[in-house]
């Protein structure tokens, strides 16, 4: 089958991204860290370049590579598309009442071990989840009302902005006109976002969050579903923390889903979830109705 060059672009372009932000990724893994993180001033200015560095990683390119290499424009990332307003509502009931169950995807995943063979392996993965969990913890820190709205646009809305632009508007995009197959395409995706992360004891719930995320775009035909649902997880821990920390509720909010006690949680959580699911699969858009409000 002949390939449509700009086709080729997109995808040599995407690989080419992949590859070299990886690198960085790995690279910079301990620069975060060479720093005081007890200082405030310090974590104002991690913060501002997390939001430079998103824009410039993920948002940049995907709306540059749609805008040079796609004839449909920005429309190839699903931007210029408006959903059937219920998918609103569902995005953010299923994030809602899957949070038990992601905590007991969480749990589990913490509890992975690797063979002997691969102690080394496993060792440097338990330091890169300890660093990571020490940088999170500290730009989680809000002594303020100021200091929550700065993370809710930080870590939650630049962070659900940017990274849907990259994973499932550009690279789940590319993926699925090559494979041909877009649930295939989703979960190399959500794979991929996941593995980014590079933390790895919270590999299968962010990877199945990914899966999630992306049949919500290919379902509503539009990148601000899967936006909406991701600001709105990110949202969620971003909360609360700020609440736990100022103790308006306990701290055994961040725990549900993680004890054999919340187990009736977890099948409600679960059952819920994959009701939402059907509904939002039931009242999906065509793959004609999508292409007639793109172009």
């Amino acid at each position: 089958m002949k390939r449509d060059p700009q086709a080729i672009g997109r995808l040599i372009a995407v690989l080419f991204l992949l590859l070299a932000l990886t690198l960085l990724n790995a690279l910079s893994g301990d620069a975060d860290l060479a720093v005081d993180l007890s200082k405030p001033s310090t974590i104002v200015i991690l913060k501002v370049v997390q939001v430079i560095s998103a824009t410039i990683m993920f948002v940049l390119p995907a709306i540059l590579i749609a805008l040079l290499l796609s004839p449909a424009k920005l429309g190839y990332l699903g931007i210029t598309t408006l959903p059937k307003p219920w998918y609103f509502v569902l995005a953010f009931a299923v994030i809602i009442c899957g949070l038990p169950l992601i905590g007991a995807m969480d749990e589990l995943n913490k509890h992975m071990t690797l063979p002997a063979s691969l102690a080394r392996m496993e060792h440097w993965m338990q330091s890169s989840e300890e660093k990571a969990g020490k940088l999170i913890g500290a730009m989680l820190h809000m002594g303020s009302i100021g200091a929550l709205i700065g993370n809710l646009f930080v870590i939650a809305f630049m962070a659900a902005l940017s990274e849907e632009l990259f994973f499932r508007g550009l690279v789940q995009n590319v993926l699925k006109e090559w494979v041909k197959n877009k649930h295939v395409a989703i979960w190399s995706a959500a794979f991929l976002f996941s593995a980014f992360h590079m933390q790895f004891y919270g590999f299968l719930p962010r990877m199945a969050l990914g899966g999630l995320l992306g049949y919500l775009y290919v379902w509503s035909g539009s990148l601000w579903v899967p936006i909406l649902a991701h600001f709105t997880n990110n949202a969620f821990s971003v909360v609360g923390a700020y609440l736990i920390q100022h103790e308006v509720v306990s701290k055994e909010l961040d725990t549900v889903g993680t004890t054999r006690e919340d187990l009736v949680y977890i099948i409600i959580s679960a059952v819920i979830c994959t009701g939402l699911v059907f509904v939002a699969f039931k009242i999906r858009k065509k793959p004609a109705e999508i292409a007639e409000v793109v172009s």
